[in-house]
Formats: structure tokens, sequence, C-alpha cells
């Protein structure tokens, strides 16, 4: 059974001598990286602002750090073996991109489009600081919403809080079942 990533880079830890660990920030410094030989590697919130387009270092989230990083990892889960046997069938770029990367990344996009969807149902913070809602509530998200009826001092106000929670709970459980259903996410082909 192959090593653990975990027992790879405790071993790594424990010969005691330095660790050249250049900066990756997308799946292509990630397989460059990883081809050059470099047995570490690590990811930093300017990197991946720079490449998602964000100007400032404080603007890329943990969610854009999640996204990134399990792209990152996706990419690199794939066995470089698996590139060489298609190139030496000849398969083109876009063919290996096709019938390879895509479909065993297949369960990576599943996460990010679920965790993608949550993330942005639970939204509330941007549109309270910019409009708190307005203009004529056009701009209240769902958990805005919850929000507002929960610093309200009406008589029912925590009362429409939680029963809006669990409303939308019940929404991004069931829409996440859907997309799971209509993917229909396949087990890992290699363990």
């Amino acid at each position: 059974m192959p090593e653990s990533r975990a027992a790879r880079l405790r071993a790594l830890l424990d010969e005691r001598s330095a660790v050249l660990a250049p900066g990756v920030f997308d799946g292509l410094s990630a397989s460059l990286t990883a081809r050059a030989g470099f047995r570490a590697a690590y990811m930093t919130g300017a990197g991946v602002a720079a490449v998602t387009g964000l100007p400032d270092v404080g603007l890329a989230t943990q969610s854009e750090m999640v996204r990134q990083l399990g792209l990152v990892a996706g990419l690199l889960d794939i066995p470089e073996s698996y590139y060489e046997s298609a190139e030496l069938e000849g398969a083109n770029w876009f063919q290996r991109t096709w019938y390879i990367t895509i479909p065993l990344l297949k369960n990576v996009f599943l996460y990010l489009l679920v965790t993608g969807f949550t993330l942005a149902m639970q939204e509330y913070l941007l549109p309270l600081i910019m409009t708190n809602g307005g203009p004529v509530g056009a701009t209240t998200t769902p958990n805005l919403f919850i929000f507002n009826q929960f610093r309200d001092n009406s008589a029912f106000s925590f009362t429409y809080s939680l029963t809006a929670a669990l409303i939308l709970f019940i929404v991004i459980g069931a829409v996440s079942v859907l997309i799971f259903k209509a993917i229909k996410s396949d087990k890992a082909v290699d363990g």
C-alpha cells in the first residue's frame, strides 16, 4: 500500500534538513513544481489573489483558498503515467484534457459546485455592508434576511429568523442532494 501524504510529510520534516518549497497558486504551477522534482510546495493568499484577479492579498477569502487548493490537489492526484500512456497512444493535448483530466476531476468539480452554491446562499456580509439589503430589498440574501430578523426587536423576530434558518437549511440540503444525484459522483479510481 502506498505511503500516505501525511506520512510522507512527517518523514520529510523528520529529516532535519532544509526543504525547498516553491510557492504554487494554480494547477499549472503545482504541476510544474512536481515535474521539477520538488518534494514540497506551499500556497499563499497573495498567489491566489493574483491568479484570480483580485487586487489585494486581503481580498482572497478562505473559500477561494479552499477552492484553489482543491483544484491543485485534484490535478496533482492524477498519476503522470495516465498522461504518458495517452501520449504514447497519440493523444493530443485536448484529448488528454477531455478524456483524462476532466473525468478524474469530476469529484473535485462536484465538491466545488456544492460548496460554491452553499457559500453563495449563505452570503450576507457584502450586501449588509454595501446596501443593507436595499434598494427595496433587491439585494437581500437569505442569510441577510435571517440576520435582519434576528436583530429586529419585534415580538416574533426570533421566531422568524429561526424559521428562515431552518428553511434555508432544508433548501441547501435538498439542492445539494439534487446536485449529487444529477452528477452521479463516483468513488476515486485510485485508492
